[in-house]
């Protein structure tokens, strides 16, 4: 608070105002704009259903696996570990799941999602590593037939560490370079 003078020989403090300045304000007017702008679209394109709850319930429903993998690239940072491997896991993963569910069953296509995610995670991580210029890539042993079933190209130019344990990527990764 700063000293101000009330009258001569008289000292006081002043009131700070009350004025949001943080990003709150932002975020207030952000949403407040969205809705009137819904209620624009509303009622120029006549599509009353546009705001029910079941619209928004399948939007937020739909974006759920988009919000996991993000949280998963968030912890990974994190920890320390860049996964460039989130988007070639969510794109493989969806279209193998897809197929075999459409084959076989929705149990079965979550495995072979599962399955594809991992294998696809695999060589977007490979494919990046060897464009960006990074030379070693660490994956766990179990993915080793899968990296051996990788094109030449791909695996052209790179050490492929296989570990069994985290304790063993963070030797790799902090091992003293000659």
């Amino acid at each position: 608070m700063s000293l101000i003078s009330k009258l001569p020989g008289e000292v006081g403090t002043a009131k700070q105002s009350r004025i949001p300045t943080s990003g709150a304000w932002f975020v207030l007017m952000a949403l407040g704009l969205l809705v009137f702008l819904m209620a624009v679209v509303r009622v120029v394109s006549g599509a009353d259903d546009l705001t029910s709850s079941g619209t928004v319930g399948a939007a937020l429903a739909l974006s759920i696996p988009i919000a996991m993998a993000g949280l998963g690239g968030l912890w990974s940072e994190r920890a320390g570990v860049v996964n460039i491997g989130l988007e070639g896991m969510m794109i493989l993963g969806t279209w193998g799941a897809g197929w075999a569910a459409y084959q076989w069953g929705p149990w079965t296509g979550v495995l072979v999602g599962t399955l594809f995610g991992a294998v696809g995670g695999l060589v977007h991580k490979l494919t990046a590593a060897a464009k960006s210029g990074r030379r070693e890539v660490i994956v766990p042993k179990a993915n080793a037939s899968d990296v051996a079933n990788l094109p030449a190209e791909i695996k052209q130019g790179l050490v492929i560490h296989s570990i069994n344990h985290a304790s063993e990527a963070l030797a790799i990764a902090l091992a003293e370079q000659p």
